[in-house]
This record gives structure tokens, sequence and C-alpha cells, in this order.
């Protein structure tokens, strides 16, 4: 019960309070700032780095190889990196 009276006493500070809360955006100016161009590129993440290597297709290539032959994508890392690694799956 006292969680009832809880929540309508929000809904009506709410509903007094909610005209100065939500203004319509009348004044507000059209665009804040002009858009700009970045000043240097984003640097590269870590799908980028594992992808755009090198060795990266060919790792990628290994994974799908050694799940195929294992029939079962869960075993694939366990046979690529033996030491107990955290995977997110």
């Amino acid at each position: 019960m006292l969680q009832l009276a809880e929540i309508r006493g929000r809904q009506a500070v709410w509903q007094r309070r909610e005209p100065e809360l939500v203004a319509d955006g009348a004044g507000l100016p059209a665009c804040s700032h002009p858009p700009t161009s970045r000043p240097a590129p984003l640097p590269s993440g870590p799908v980028e780095t594992c992808v755009c290597t090198p060795l990266g297709p060919m790792a990628w290539s290994i994974v799908g190889g050694c799940s195929a032959a294992t029939v079962g994508a869960a075993v694939a890392p366990r046979l690529l990196f033996p030491r107990r690694v955290p995977l997110a799956v």
C-alpha cells in the first residue's frame, strides 16, 4: 500500500512539473553547431586489426578448417589455443 502511495505521489509531481520540464523546443536553434570533419581517422579497432593484418585471413581459415575437421565450433579454439582462454560464445 505504501508503494502505491509513492507511485501516485510521483505521478502527481510529474503532472505538475511536466510543462516546465518538457518544452516544445521553440527557443532552440535549428543546429547546435556546424558539422566539422574529423581531424584524424579513427585508429583500427580489434576487428580491423584481426581481419586486415596479413595473418588475419589465414587465422580465420585455420579456425574454419578446425571447425570443419572437428564438426564443432566449440572444439576448434581449444585446438588452436590449448591454454585456458575464456571464449565469448
